[in-house]
Parts: structure tokens; sequence; C-alpha cells
């Protein structure tokens, strides 16, 4: 009995490992869909970032998938490995690309894992240079100093008007090592109807101010495509105040630099 059960069985058994097995490539092959929708009512050219989950075994190597537009043209683009499962296959994949959308339109991309992409990126590329006082940041026409002592938030701009890529001391937007910044600290809450409007001076007085200082500045990311620069300012002793305020948690800026493009966050 025990063996007619083990011979019932085993045909059963050979399914799953066959569905095991074909569903594992299919996973793998499938194509992933990415939209890229525009909202705000503007033609873009933009470098995009994407987040790609993938299951366990679908990608072992970042070069191995390519990446395609909605006609099938293969679309340059940077890969960064984020997280790998315990077997060491990727399981996030940051993708940075350029996308090209209409105003109120949607752009839509392949990623085909298991398919070597044979396009190269080409032009002007992302150049980040670190030193003990400054981190420079080129994004092709622009190039932008951020300190690591004073916190100026930009301590320097300059714009390459002429296109040599020579960035002259008359091509300079912001002057290097001039200006400053200080902390005004705002201990109460805006309120209604402006909950969210802490320029508001809702305490009615004078607020407390302090002469800001860079406690961290460092490069989170860098690749042909993008940088991110962290800059985390805080309070300075000494001449202003004697003592530090407490400011109940760390604010910082942001500086997202694809290539061409500058923007920044805060938060």
């Amino acid at each position: 009995m025990g063996n007619a059960k083990a011979e019932m069985l085993q045909p059963s058994l050979l399914a799953l490992i066959a569905w095991c097995l074909v569903y594992g490539v299919l996973a793998a092959d499938t194509p992933i869909s990415l939209r890229v929708p525009e909202l705000a009512g503007a033609d873009r050219d933009e470098i995009v970032t994407s987040g790609i989950p993938l299951s366990k075994g679908t990608l072992t190597d970042k070069s191995h998938c390519r990446l395609l537009d909605a006609d099938g043209n293969e679309v340059p683009f940077v890969g960064t490995v984020l997280a790998r499962w315990p077997d060491q296959s990727v399981k996030w994949l940051l993708l940075d690309f350029r996308a090209a959308v209409a105003a109120r339109q949607t752009g839509r991309f392949t990623l085909e894992c298991r398919a070597r992409s044979t396009v190269t990126i080409t032009g002007p590329q992302i150049s980040v240079s670190e030193g003990d006082r400054f981190i420079d940041v080129t994004t092709g026409p622009l190039r932008f100093r951020v300190s690591r002592k004073r916190y100026t938030f930009l301590d320097g701009v300059w714009l390459d008007g002429d296109g040599d890529g020579d960035f002259s001391p008359t091509e300079s937007v912001v002057i290097s090592g001039e200006g400053d910044s200080r902390l005004e600290v705002e201990t109460t809450p805006p309120g209604p109807p402006q909950e969210e409007n802490w320029l508001r001076d809702a305490a009615g007085g004078p607020r407390q101010d302090y002469d800001a200082v860079v406690t961290e500045a460092r490069v989170e990311l860098a690749n042909r495509l993008r940088a991110v620069v962290l800059s985390v300012p805080a309070p300075a002793t000494g001449r202003r105040r004697a003592h530090k305020p407490s400011l109940g948690r760390r604010w910082s800026a942001k500086l997202w630099c694809p290539r061409r493009i500058f923007s920044t966050t805060s938060s």
C-alpha cells in the first residue's frame, strides 16, 4: 500500500517541480512595465529615477537587463543594486535613465531581464570632486560647490555660458566664499488656517537666530546621470550664542543633481 501511494504521488511531485521551474523561468523572463506620467502640464526631458523590486532569482547581475521605450528602442540607463536576496540575486534595482515625455502624457518603458543592453550613455556626464573643504558637482553646463564647513547652501555656482566646458571667473553666478547663513528657530506651531506655514511668526515675537555651520556634508550617490549631495547644518556656538538650541529633529538639505538639470529638496 505504501509503495502504491509513493507511485501515485510521484507524478504529482514531478508536475509540481516542473511547474515551479516553468514559473521561475516565466517570472525571470516577464518584462516589467514602467510608467512615467507628466502631471504638471509641461514638456519634460529629464533624468528619471525608479526603484524596481525583483523576485528571488530573477536577476543575478545588473548588467543582464535592458530598458526599452514604447517603440522598442533601447534606452541607456544606470543600474544600482540596493539590496540582494540570500542567494545574492538582485532584490531591489535602482534605475536612472533619461525620459522625454510630452505635457499631460505618459511615457512607457519596459525592463527586460536576462538580456544585455547594447547601448551606452553618451554626452556630458555628472562629475563629482570631493575635498577637505568643498564638494564640487558639474552637471554639464552648471557647476556648483557645497562647503563642508560653512553652511551657505550653495557656496559657489558657475554657468558655462559659452559651452566651452571651462568655468571661468566671469561665468560665476554665486561668488564662492561670500555670504553666510543663519538658522532661525520657531518653537511655536503656526496653527490654523496655515498649519504648514512655518515662515509665519506664530509666537508674535523675535525668533532665536544662530550662525549655521555644517555638521555633515557627503555624497550619497554619484553615477553618470545623477548625483545626490547631503548637507546637514546646525546652530554654531560662540559669538552669537553660548549654547545650541534643541531643534527637536535633524534638519538637512539634499541636493538632487541630474545631468543638465538642477533641483533641490529639503527635509
